[in-house]
């Protein structure tokens, strides 16, 4: 039963959440309840009321109401100034780019040389990051709410897939799981998860990146601790099953540090680093 299912009360604002405890849909009331009950297809909001006889005066909210938030208006890029802030090409060869500023991701098609419809967002996502494999884009906002939408559908929308605790400070593919980062725990946190939506492992104590680029041949996710002096090249094994491995130090370091970006070149042996410029790594 939809009464069943947990409803939180935030000042004037009441969520609806499934039984994964994901958000699927919420309610604004005129002013900030005191309590909530929920009693059959319905949610009873309390007010303090000095002028009514025991104190309170109720709203019913129908769980109906309780319906996905919509994303922004839909946006025609064409013709339009933006810069984007972050681009991919999907395996249907379409250009994604997404623009935070216009809570949009625009979608090029180079053989068309025009725009396709474009995804409108629910709000500026704070990362994004695709799945070439199974054509899944995921967007986190800074609640920590992590979104997945699927390209392979008509009409592709943001659907409700994983909460984190904190603040999100990165996101990134690992191969058949979804890497991300948080600000909670000590330090940052990690934190692998499958594709159906559910924690395989975390791990605190670790490090913040600008950036965490995964290397599927030897199962390593690559990152910086931009948080610490002197920067150093960081590395974490993920294995097949989604356990993160304790996080290993580069001996390549020193007082200048280290800037983006990280790339993967080929043609080097397994866990043989290469540094260009003094600077910027890249590993096989």
């Amino acid at each position: 039963m939809e009464s069943q299912l947990p409803f939180i009360l935030n000042g004037d604002e009441v969520t609806a959440y499934s039984r994964a405890f994901l958000p699927t849909g919420s309610v604004i009331l005129p002013e900030s309840a005191i309590k909530i009950f929920v009693t059959g297809d319905s949610v009873i909001a309390f007010f303090p009321d000095t002028a009514a006889s025991n104190g309170y005066r109720t709203q019913s909210i129908p769980i109906s109401d309780f319906k996905p938030a919509d994303p922004n208006d839909p946006i025609d890029p064409t013709g339009l100034t933006y810069w984007p802030d972050w681009t991919t090409v999907s395996t249907q060869g379409q250009v994604l780019l997404l623009s935070k500023y216009y809570q949009t991701l625009f979608r090029w098609n180079p053989t068309t040389l025009a725009y396709d419809t474009s995804i409108p967002l629910l709000g500026s996502p704070s990362y994004i990051t695709y799945a070439r494999e199974t054509e899944l884009l995921y967007v986190v906002y800074a609640s920590g709410l992590i979104y997945k939408i699927d390209l392979k559908q008509e009409s592709p929308r943001e659907v409700p897939f994983f909460q984190l605790p904190g603040l999100p400070a990165g996101l990134s593919m690992a191969g058949e799981f979804l890497f991300a980062v948080d600000d909670a725990g000590a330090w940052y946190t990690h934190y692998v998860i499958s594709a159906e939506g559910s924690l395989k492992h975390s791990r605190d104590w670790n490090y913040y990146s600008k950036e965490y680029v995964w290397n599927p041949t030897n199962r390593r996710m690559y990152f910086f601790r931009d948080d610490t002096s002197p920067n150093d090249l960081i590395y974490e094994t993920i294995s097949s099953s989604g356990v993160l491995q304790a996080p290993v130090d580069s001996p390549y370091h020193d007082e200048f540090g280290w800037e983006h970006p990280i790339r993967i070149s080929g043609g080097w042996s397994i866990g043989t680093p290469r540094v260009r410029h003094g600077l910027r790594c890249a590993e096989a």
